[in-house]
């Protein structure tokens, strides 16, 4: 049976999915908590992608960045100093496929998750800091020439303090911004 869905009821199922991962990265949740938020993430995660079978152009990539958004909660062991391929590429996706598919919001929100998991690299591992450094300072710029673009001028402004930490010296662009290139 091929399930139906209100496209409201599975925004709320991306929306707290990607909140009950959040919450589950915090220091101060406790491990019990944590397993709760994980465990209604990964439904809500396996949900739509169901949901992605019948309509992969409004859902593949909400899945697949929830799914990112997961995996990056638990680092693989002995590997905590380097980024887990599998899960930037997963990340990589939702991107492409928001961006390919008009979600502008969440190509941005997408970016700037990314950028999150590559700078928490960047803490573990003095060796691969800059490199860390200016990978996430490439998707936080994409994610806030995005956020502009879908017209959230507050979220963009909200950013520059985390853009200017990372590349000492980003100030916002006047007008429009489209960042060159792509990612």
């Amino acid at each position: 049976q091929k399930p139906t869905a209100t496209y409201m009821v599975t925004v709320v199922l991306f929306y707290m999915g990607l909140s009950y991962v959040a919450l589950a990265k915090k220091e101060e949740t406790s491990k019990r908590q944590r397993r709760h938020y994980l465990k209604v993430a990964r439904r809500n995660q396996r949900l739509l992608m169901k949901y992605a079978k019948d309509s992969p152009w409004n859902f593949k990539h909400k899945a697949q960045l929830l799914d990112a958004e997961l995996k990056s909660c638990t680092k693989k062991k002995g590997r905590a100093d380097c980024m887990d391929n599998t899960v930037f590429s997963l990340y990589h996706q939702a991107i492409q496929g928001a961006k390919r598919e008009g979600f502008v919001q969440e190509a941005a929100m997408a970016c700037e998750l990314t950028a999150n998991y590559i700078q928490s690299y960047s803490s573990v591992d003095d060796s691969t800091a800059c490199t860390a450094k200016a990978l996430a300072e490439r998707y936080l710029t994409h994610a806030h020439g995005l956020y502009l673009r879908w017209g959230s001028t507050a979220k963009a402004a909200a950013l520059v303090p985390w853009l200017a930490e990372v590349s000492g010296d980003f100030s916002p662009p006047s007008g429009e911004f489209f960042p060159p290139g792509g990612l």
